[in-house]
Formats: structure tokens, C-alpha cells, sequence
């Protein structure tokens, strides 16, 4: 918010009245601010960004939720969430989640947080065959990306694949949902073609 907004903000807040567009006189109003931000208010002030005396006036009480990943109890439900409410819009409907499948949620730091949580859970509905999502059915920089605690399995979770296993699967199913067509399986990877073959290079996989 610009700086000319923010101090007229702060004089609604201040005399709890507003001049319409147009009006000679001011007019009351009783109104309840409710603000949200996902940066730091408190450095915003420091930077000069926020109004000191704005920000105390909205921050009468100020509820933080931590980022998904300080909140890895509730990635799994919300992954179970999120795979209903998208299968009742059409896609396909699952019994839920492998153990390892979700051990790889787990251990992704979610930079989008839950938007992109949920982009995931729709891109594993689109490929998976069902009926549990498994570690291959998720996109592959998940995969790449997560630091699953193996340690927090049960015991009766059975061999969990690695990481560079998992993603060797999630790139061969990408190939076998888009008919080994390599510039669409790049697409629904979310990769560009050149890694999309340096992977499969890798992992001996003729490209």
C-alpha cells in the first residue's frame, strides 16, 4: 500500500469516519479491519515499507500460522483434503496416500506453501492410475526436492524407495501417460526438455 494510503487508512482507523467522493462533510462508519500479509509486518516497518503507527493500530491482535513447512502434522490431511475436493470436480478419486508417498510431502519445503500443495495433489490425480497416490505419482520436483526423515516410518511401512529411485519412476510414468512423447512428459514434469534427457541419461534410460 502507498504511503499516501496507508496514513489515510490510519485516519479512518483514527476517527472511524470517511469522506464519500464528491461529499462536503465527513460521514461516521463502525467497521472491523481484518489485515493479512505473508511478509514480515515488523521489518516491513524497520524498512520504512509500513506505518509504525498503522501497523499498531491493526495489529491489536495478530495471529501467525507458521509456513506449511514448520507444520508437517498437517500436510497428510491436508493432502487428503485437497484429493477429495478435487476429485468431486472431476478428477480421479483415491483411497488416499502411500506411507512413502507421504513421507515425500513431509519432507518438501513447500515454498508456495498450500497453493502448491494443492497444485500437487491435482498434478498426482491426473497421472496416477489409483487407487492410493504413490511417491511416483507426484511431481517430480517434489521429489527432487524432499528430505524425508525415514526415521518417523512405522515399521511395517516396507522398503521405501530413495529419492533419485522415486524420481527414475516419476519421469518413466510422465512418459508412459504422455505416450513417450518427451516435450509433453518435460511439460507435465514441469522441467525443461534438455534436463528431462540429462535425466534420462542418468539414469540409463534411452533418450
Amino acid at each position: 500500500m502507498a504511503p499516501g494510503t496507508q496514513a489515510k487508512l490510519l485516519r479512518v482507523l483514527e476517527d472511524r469516519s470517511v469522506r464519500p467522493v464528491g461529499a462536503t462533510r465527513e460521514m461516521p462508519v463502525d467497521v472491523r479491519f481484518l489485515a493479512s500479509t505473508n511478509r514480515d509486518a515488523e521489518r516491513a516497518v524497520q524498512a520504512g515499507l509500513l506505518r509504525k503507527d498503522l501497523y499498531y493500530r491493526l495489529a491489536v491482535h495478530a495471529i501467525v500460522v507458521p509456513p506449511l513447512r514448520e507444520r508437517g502434522d498437517d500436510i497428510g490431511p491436508l493432502a487428503e483434503h485437497f484429493a477429495e475436493l478435487l476429485a468431486g470436480r472431476g478428477l480421479r478419486r483415491v483411497e488416499g496416500f502411500e506411507v512413502d508417498a507421504l513421507t515425500v510431502l513431509r519432507g518438501y519445503a513447500w515454498p508456495g506453501n498450500v497453493r502448491e500443495l494443492r497444485n500437487a495433489v491435482e498434478h498426482a490425480l491426473t497421472v496416477t492410475p489409483g487407487p492410493r497416490v504413490r511417491v511416483l505419482d507426484l511431481p517430480a520436483y517434489v521429489v527432487r526436492g524432499a528430505r524425508p526423515d525415514l526415521a518417523s516410518l512405522p515399521p511395517d511401512a516396507g522398503e521405501v524407495p530413495t529419492v533419485e529411485e522415486a524420481e527414475r519412476e516419476v519421469i518413466l510414468r510422465a512418459l508412459e501417460v504422455t505416450g513417450g512423447n518427451k516435450l509433453q512428459a518435460a511439460r507435465l514434469l514441469r522441467i525443461s526438455r534438455h534436463r528431462l534427457y540429462d535425466r534420462l541419461r542418468k539414469f540409463g534410460v534411452e533418450a
